[in-house]
């Protein structure tokens, strides 16, 4: 009998792994990065941002891997990224906050980076239906997040 409770629990947990590993796609990406599947609701600060996921957002190097490595197709409101292995997110085009909180809501993506450029400025990515570029960007601004591992 222990050992069937034994089995279960152990099945009841390998699935509970499963489940939190779904929620990172595996892009087939050199540097090995998964990335979440889903935005972190809401536009953040840099500060916010890095105070409450820290280390989980993506570096400078990621989202240039992230344009530069894999095929981007836009849907009129967001982009389809496929990886090397054939493996896709989608990043939405949520637009974003100015620092003086007035939402800018079109057809734009930002996301912030977690390394700062200078002291008033950090690294964030930008796209829209014809670009998409990593550069830096006022750390009072909202931005979305999308986390990776």
């Amino acid at each position: 009998m222990k050992k069937h409770v034994i089995l279960a629990f152990a099945t009841l947990i390998s699935l509970i792994s499963l489940a939190a590993d779904a929620e990172f796609v595996n892009l087939g990406l050199k540097s090995g990065t998964l990335w979440k599947n889903a935005n972190e609701s809401g536009f953040y600060t840099y500060k916010d941002a890095t105070a409450k996921f820290g280390k989980n957002l993506p570096s400078k190097k990621q989202l240039d891997e992230l344009i530069s490595d894999c095929k981007w197709t836009w849907n009129g409101s967001e982009y389809k990224i496929t990886g090397p292995n054939g493996n896709y997110i989608t990043l939405p085009a949520e637009g974003y906050k100015y620092c003086n909180g007035k939402e800018h809501n079109d057809t734009t993506g930002a996301y912030w980076s977690r390394e700062a450029a200078s002291e008033k400025n950090s690294w964030f990515m930008f796209f829209n239906a014809s670009t998409k570029y990593v550069e830096y960007n006022r750390k009072c601004e909202g931005l979305s997040v999308r986390l990776v591992k």
